[in-house]
């Protein structure tokens, strides 16, 4: 399974709303409906942050008898400015999270946890001293796969950052399911009043800023 993670049209407001409305940064196109290849639409822009979780089972007499997982994280290049003036930002790839699977009777659960710093400096204001932070937000989201002895598996989003949006995909690279952090009454850029990107939907200890 996996998760790309893109800002749309609207999810930026206040002083960092100038530098999108200038086109100096951009918002994203939605992804597309079905994933296709990762590598092409990291080259094309296409997404923020992608998370990938690739998992196996070996099954004997209907017995779960070993199982890995492999996959991880990618953080794309923030790129600023117009054509050939425009500056690429490195970004900052924080360790993947990997626990061993969990095995049960005809079940292997599998869970990564993979994010990072984008590289634009974005001065915001925070809720501790010194009450400004001009680093980039921290995005990261955790995947959980459990894969059942017959071949049947099941995929859910189990933890996010508040901020930017994230949309998940199947093994088929079809997409399952649409994460709006900011729907409802949340606010778009709410993750920016917290010390690392806020915690919309995690578990304790599953991201990187937990």
């Amino acid at each position: 399974m996996t998760s790309l993670s893109w800002i749309p049209q609207g999810a930026v407001e206040g002083f960092n709303r100038l530098s999108f409305g200038l086109r100096v940064a951009h918002f994203d196109p939605p992804p597309p409906e079905m994933l296709g290849d990762l590598d092409e639409l990291q080259t094309t822009d296409r997404f923020r942050f992608a998370n990938r979780l690739e998992a196996w089972i070996k099954v004997q007499d209907g017995r779960i008898v070993d199982a890995g997982q492999n996959g991880g994280g990618r953080v794309n290049v923030t790129k600023v400015g117009y054509g050939p003036a425009s500056v690429a930002f490195t970004p900052v790839v924080l360790p993947d999270l990997r626990p061993d699977p969990e095995i049960g009777t005809g079940w292997a659960r599998f869970v990564q946890t993979a994010g990072g710093r984008t590289g634009f400096p974005t001065p915001r204001r925070v809720c501790h001293e010194p009450y400004m932070q001009i680093g980039g937000p921290v995005t990261w989201t955790t995947l959980a796969l459990t894969i059942h002895a017959d071949g049947t598996a099941e995929q859910r989003l189990a933890g996010a950052s508040s901020f930017p949006r994230h949309w998940v995909y199947d093994h088929t690279g079809r997409l399952v399911a649409k994460w709006r952090p900011w729907s409802g009454r949340r606010r778009p850029l709410r993750w920016s009043r917290s010390p690392s990107a806020g915690h919309s939907a995690s578990p304790p200890g599953a991201g990187p800023g937990s």
